[in-house]
């Protein structure tokens, strides 16, 4: 019989006791890296299938810098807008930390942006 499988635990470096108990009780199969910063080695030795979150921009900020099509990526929301007449222009960090974010404007905004007709619900045609 098949004690082992199918089950993926989350873990970080403050709960590697915790991980080793709940991966022998569960009979899981995979670790998961939270921290996306290092992974304990004692976590690798158990013969489970290691997971990692990648974070880019964690201890690395020149190379993220260097390469944004490869950093963390957000969908945000901004306040809703009414178009009464003629073309109507959304800002679109309006509440929104610049320290924190950036748009991107690297990528086809027409396959990632997406605009909504409240009033129908539908999202409008991207041309």
């Amino acid at each position: 019989m098949n004690t082992k499988g199918r089950v993926t635990i989350p873990t970080d470096m403050d709960a590697v006791p915790e991980t080793l108990a709940l991966l022998k009780r569960w009979g899981a199969d995979a670790i998961r890296d939270c921290d996306g910063t290092e992974f304990p080695q004692e976590l690798k030795d158990t013969g489970a299938k290691i997971y990692a979150t990648y974070y880019t921009t964690r201890k690395d900020n020149a190379w993220a810098k260097a390469n944004p099509d490869e950093t963390q990526q957000c969908y945000i929301m901004t306040p809703f807008y009414t178009a009464a007449d003629g073309a109507l222009t959304i800002p679109l960090m309006t509440g929104i930390s610049r320290e924190l974010m950036k748009v991107n404007d690297h990528d086809d905004i027409a396959r990632w942006w997406e605009v909504i007709d409240r009033t129908t619900g539908e999202p409008l045609d991207a041309a």
